[in-house]
């Protein structure tokens, strides 16, 4: 049996503390109702955030930047800013989650004493500083990582080999003991003829390296004596000598530093300068005696150099989803864990922080043991913070990946205990905003389109089988070889192939109803069993029938029988590797999946197909949100309330703009079939078909609309050029990501040049006038819509049960795109001049487009949490019943504390009670008639409104919303005295 399972791979996650205190949250199946949102201790020493702020901080904005923006911040009502990664990270798209030093501050970011700067101004300002930690993975390639090419450098001999999750014993015999480095850009013999992969000595790196564009790759000390063979000088024939005796085994670090210092010192003499580049042109790739030795010094390497495109089928180590520049890290080592979180749990008990969101867990083999010892750490690392600092946080939140549906397939309603987290409220907000009498007829408009009219499930099989072969291949191998190493260890599996194997693994990770279970030594939660169930069932029926004598041993290998209770100590932990390298799979491909191609491919509303949300659904009724909300209240009482973030592919009102369309199908219908034949002189033609093809297009449009600009004018030539480029940088990918006329990385140039085209067509051509005409009118259409809803989003992302949480800039009007569109410059100043202005939401309601009036509704209710932190924290959520014509436009609840009360009141579905006029984004009273709700006894008759001031009077113990929104679509009641 392999060394690798003679331990067991989840051993050494328990914590020197000992067993957590009685009553304390555990992360047994994470996502049960018994482990809160917060990572909290229940000592008393940890707080809960009021409202959350993120800061997205990166090289054109820096921790500086953040300094003046403390008082706004206290000013508006935000408790703590939570900051995107610190820790030094590769600039680029990633930049914050690939980190390649946990040891400090991004330099970029201004480093450690900016950050002592901004933790100041912050402290000074009572509000807290969080910072998201994303320590899963690290940034790989480049020449940067020391921790890699350490890695690289000395394989499994490296001081680092324990922290990257690489599989030495990879299926393919050239990887065996090696660690593939898919950096190339081109085929790897073509790399060396052309000299684009040639061998340097790098002075920085006080070593021989192979180098390939941005890319390092430390060629092995004990095969420098190798390469110093082709020196003609007695001293560099000295060093040949030296590092010859190194050679063999690893020599001693002191010695091999002197040696190495020796060579850097003699390269640096006018006669080594000479001396090396006769070395080096030894192994000159377009010689043909210089690449036969490059490679076969490359070839004794403790990596395989390759092509990039090889990555998705022979890649052995774990990457962050789909990107092989991210590495996992094994995090379920304790001494792992340590190093990787040293620097952070330092800044923390400095005071400098005040706590971490964790993200990124569900990618981890042992997400409920890292959960536990990062919670129990943070513990004991309070008692050490300074007297000045902060109340400690801790962690605030398991991040939303953890976090989805986790109902077993045919479930009809999320049981409480299964949709925690932070997407899920944001998801009951927006299920209430969406009218779901819209399904068929967007499901049919959409079905017509795209010729695909299959239920979502299917296509969401559809998107998960395309990725497993074309993006994870090699993790489904892993899972396979995982499984296959189970079976050679027991005599009921010694005819189980690998094959069969790689197929059930397959079907079931297609088949899985969520993002992944959390099995580990002790097998399967209840709620891991269902879903295991269900995965199951939905395998058997597509397995083949050769394979199905198999399926039985593989549920039982998979936690259907707790590794512990095996006997047979390797089988144990071979079964516990199973487990989780299958649950790695799903987690992958469900991200990517989400994240990816589903958003593109079943894009009847794009608003619902978004982080958090359950495509299926278009939206519930009111009774059904309700039931939602009470229940995520109960199980989940402090999750963020996240309706805006990076990892959002449109900003929150963009989406929420999108979800009038629910409620006028029938118009957005025309509107579609007109905008279509308007633009067919604009559409060019390849193999693929028309370009764009009819869903593209109709992807296109839904999302113009989205992010449309309240005060674009068409003869606005800059404004509408700039929305050109947003929709430039964006479109591309989402065509790519649907996967209809292109694909991401082998995509098809002639179909995207003729999307590129008729995309300028669309904005520039005068043909197209007509076309920018019906857009700009239909925004203008629903504009009024649109914008209550963004104004009842606020309201209740800032009432319902749960942490608000504000992406930067989101205080204003946010009708972004997806990457990079949603990280563009915050106007902060504008944003501190309209919130010092002291301005009443009511007052500015004239001014809507400008956002001002969003920002100071923000600013009122989240004043209100402060004043009566426990009603929000802790209050009740009680429904109240809407009465009258007008009863599906409203919506209404109550919050209870000892004796404190809070009654929301909203307006929802209001397309066909507001029109195209200039006028106020509010229903006029008259269209409200009798609509109103009858409030619970003991609450009194008079009420002061937190949003306008205005008095509130109960006739007969009922408030009628005429009364309630003459002045705002809203109303939070507190009874007056």
């Amino acid at each position: 049996m392999s060394q690798l399972f003679k331990i067991d791979p989840f051993a050494g996650t328990e914590d020197a503390e000992g067993p957590l205190p009685l009553g304390a949250p555990t992360l047994a199946g994470l996502g049960t109702a018994v482990f809160p949102t917060p990572l909290l201790w229940r000592d008393g020493l940890a707080s809960v955030p009021r409202a959350l702020y993120r800061l997205r901080f990166h090289k054109g904005f820096p921790l500086e930047a953040a300094i003046p923006l403390a008082g706004y911040l206290a000013d508006i009502g935000i408790s703590h800013v939570c900051a995107s990664p610190l820790l030094r990270a590769r600039p680029g798209r990633w930049q914050g989650a690939n980190v390649v030093d946990f040891s400090a501050i991004d330099p970029d970011l201004g480093g450690a004493r900016s950050l002592e700067r901004l933790a100041g101004a912050l402290r000074r300002a009572q509000v807290g500083l969080l910072m998201d930690l994303a320590p899963g993975h690290m940034g790989i390639g480049g020449a940067d990582n020391e921790a890699w090419l350490d890695l690289l450098e000395w394989g499994r001999d490296s001081a680092f080999a324990s922290w990257f999750d690489v599989d030495w014993r990879a299926g393919d015999i050239d990887l065996r003991n090696k660690v593939l480095a898919p950096f190339l850009d081109r085929p790897y013999w073509e790399a060396i003829c052309d000299g684009s992969l040639s061998l340097v000595y790098d002075a920085g790196l006080a070593g021989f390296v192979a180098r390939h564009q941005e890319h390092v790759f430390p060629i092995c000390p004990t095969d420098w004596a190798t390469i110093l063979e082709q020196a003609d000088t007695p001293a560099f024939a000295g060093m040949r000598d030296l590092f010859r005796s190194l050679s063999g085994v690893r020599p001693d670090r002191e010695e091999l530093r002197s040696a190495k210092y020796r060579l850097l010192a003699l390269a640096e003499t006018e006669e080594g300068v000479r001396a090396m580049r006769g070395v080096l042109s030894g192994f000159d790739g377009r010689a043909a005696d210089g690449r036969a030795r490059l490679d076969r010094l490359l070839e004794k390497q403790n990596y395989r150099l390759a092509w990039w495109r090889t990555a998705n089928d022979d890649l052995n180590f774990r990457r962050f989803v789909e990107t092989p520049g991210l590495i996992g890290l094994r995090l379920e080592r304790t001494d792992v864990f340590e190093a990787v979180h040293a620097y952070a749990f330092q800044l923390y008990a400095d005071g400098l922080l005040d706590g971490f969101r964790a993200v990124g867990l569900d990618l981890m083999a042992d997400p409920a043991a890292y959960a536990r010892r990062l919670t129990l750490k943070l513990r004991d690392l309070s008692a050490r913070r300074p007297q000045e600092a902060l109340p400690p946080v801790g962690c605030v939140g398991l991040p939303p990946e953890l976090l989805a549906d986790r109902r077993p397939a045919g479930a009809s309603a999320p049981a409480p205990e299964t949709a925690p987290g932070e997407d899920a409220m944001a998801e009951a907000i927006s299920l209430a905003m969406h009218d779901a009498l819209a399904a068929p007829a967007l499901s049919e408009l959409w079905g017509s389109l795209s010729g695909d009219r299959q239920p979502f499930e299917a296509v969401r099989d559809h998107c998960r089988r395309t990725l497993l072969e074309e993006t994870f291949s090699a993790e489904l191998q892993a899972a396979a070889r995982a499984l296959h190493d189970v079976a050679r260890g027991a005599p009921e599996g010694r005819d189980v192939t690998f094959a069969a194997l790689k197929r059930i693994a397959h079907e079931l990770a297609v088949a899985f109803p969520a993002r992944r279970a959390f099995g580990d030594m002790d097998g399967r939660t209840a709620e891991d069993a269902a879903l295991y169930a269900a995965a199951f069932a939905g395998a058997r029926r597509t397995i083949s029938p050769v394979d199905l004598p198999v399926v039985d041993l593989v549920e039982r290998w998979l936690g259907g029988e707790a590794p512990r209770a095996v006997p047979d100590f390797a089988q144990s932990g071979a079964r516990a590797h199973a487990i989780a390298r299958f649950q790695q799979l799903t987690a992958s491909l469900d991200r990517a999946v989400d994240e990816g191609m589903l958003g593109e491919r079943y894009a009847r509303l794009l608003s619902r197909v978004e982080r958090g949300a359950d495509p299926a659904l278009i939206g519930l009724r009111a009774a059904a949100v309700h039931a939602r909300v009470g229940a995520l209240g109960e199980a989940w009482p402090a999750a963020p309330v996240v309706t805006a973030g990076t990892g959002h592919k449109r900003g929150e009102d963009a989406r929420m703009r999108l979800a009038v369309l629910s409620e006028v199908p029938g118009e957005w219908e025309t509107l579609l079939r007109q905008l279509m034949e308007a633009a067919e002189a604009l559409r060019t033609r390849t193999e693929a078909g028309p370009c764009p093809l009819p869903a593209d297009e109709a992807l296109l449009y839904q999302g113009l609309v989205a992010a449309w600009p309240l005060t674009l004018r068409l003869d606005d030539a800059p404004a509408l050029a700039d929305l050109k480029a947003r929709a430039a940088r964006w479109f591309p990918d989402a065509v790519r990501r649907a996967r209809r006329g292109t694909r991401p990385l082998f995509g098809d140039e002639a179909y995207e040049a003729g999307c590129a085209r008729f995309l300028d067509a669309l904005f520039d051509a005068a043909e197209a006038a007509p076309l920018r005409r019906l857009l700009a009118d239909f925004v203008e259409r629903i504009s009024l819509a649109s914008v209550i809803n963004g104004y009842t989003q606020a309201v209740l992302k800032c009432t319902l049960p749960g942490i608000p949480d504000f992406h930067q800039g989101t205080e204003f009007w946010d009708f972004a795109l997806d990457d990079p569109d949603n990280l563009r410059a915050v106007d902060f100043p504008a944003r501190t001049s309209a919130l010092g202005s002291g301005l009443a939401a009511e007052v500015l309601l004239g001014t809507w487009p400008d956002g001002r009036a969003k920002q100071a509704l923000i600013a009122r209710l989240l004043r209100l949490r402060a004043a009566e932190p426990a009603l929000f924290a802790k209050g009740s959520y009680e429904p109240l019943h809407i009465e009258g014509m007008r009863e599906g436009s409203g919506f209404a609840f109550l919050r209870r504390h000892q004796g404190k009360v809070a009654i929301v009141a909203v307006t929802r579905l209001a397309a066909h009670l507001v029109g195209p006029d200039p006028m106020p984004p509010r229903v006029p009273t008259v269209r409200w008639g009798d609509t109103g709700f009858v409030l619970p006894e003991g609450l009194g008759d008079a009420f002061r409104d937190a949003i306008t001031g205005r008095r509130a009077e109960a006739n007969m113990g009922r408030l009628e919303f005429g009364d309630l929104f003459a002045a705002f679509p809203a109303a939070v009641l507190t009874p007056l005295a």
